[in-house]
C-alpha cells in the first residue's frame, strides 16, 4: 500500500493539473532547490488563492465539490487529513473567516468547517 505522503502527493499535483489556475503552484515547488512537492503546502498555497478569491472564478466550485467528494467522514484517512488541515482549518482562521469561498463549501467540507471555527453541527 501506498505511503500516506505518496498518496497526498498524487491527490494535490492531480488537483494541480485538474484545475489549471493552480498548476503554477505546483511548477514553483518543483522548480525550487529541493525540486520536492510538499503536500500539506500545496494545499495551503490552493486554499489561499481561493480565500482571497471575491467573486470566486468559476473552476472554483468544481474545485470544491471535488475536495468534498474526496473528505471521508467515516475514517480517519491521509487525504481527508491534507483537505482538513491544509484547506479547511486555515480558511476557518482566515481573516473574515465569512470569505466568500467558505460561504460556498458543500456539506461534509462546511461541517468540517464549523468544527475549525467553534461553531457546533
Amino acid at each position: 500500500m501506498a505511503s500516506a505522503r505518496t498518496l497526498t502527493t498524487i491527490f494535490v499535483a492531480k488537483l494541480a493539473f485538474d484545475y489549471p489556475a493552480l498548476r503554477y503552484l505546483l511548477e514553483a515547488q518543483i522548480e525550487s532547490t529541493t525540486a520536492e512537492i510538499l503536500p500539506y503546502g500545496l494545499m495551503f498555497d490552493f486554499e489561499e488563492i481561493i480565500a482571497q478569491m471575491d467573486p470566486l472564478e468559476p473552476w472554483v466550485e468544481a474545485f470544491l465539490q471535488t475536495l468534498e467528494e474526496n473528505f471521508n467522514t467515516e475514517e480517519d484517512d491521509p487525504i481527508s487529513n491534507i483537505i482538513a488541515v491544509s484547506f479547511i482549518e486555515p480558511l476557518s482562521t482566515y481573516p473574515g473567516a465569512t470569505s466568500l469561498a467558505a460561504r460556498c463549501l458543500p456539506p461534509k467540507l462546511k461541517a468540517q468547517f464549523d468544527l475549525c471555527s467553534g461553531k457546533k453541527k
